[in-house]
């Protein structure tokens, strides 16, 4: 599998979690079975396409949803 199709599977991914709904800390995205490491780019990238993804630092941790 070459970078991009990684990189568009790794976007994949992060969509489906963040359609679940709630607020997701970074945290989430590493202790998953197939973790995530790269979710803060990934997040910046799918913000950048235009995917309404909130983010907001409470306690010093940063959180994301997909806002509907």
């Amino acid at each position: 599998m070459d970078e991009k199709s990684k990189r568009v599977t790794q976007q994949d991914r992060v969509l489906r979690i963040l359609e679940v709904g709630g607020w997701w800390t970074g945290l989430d995205f590493v202790q998953l079975k197939r973790p995530i490491l790269s979710y803060t780019k990934i997040i910046s990238e799918l913000r950048r396409q235009g995917y309404p993804i909130e983010r907001e630092r409470r306690g010093g941790v940063w959180k994301y949803r997909l806002v509907s």
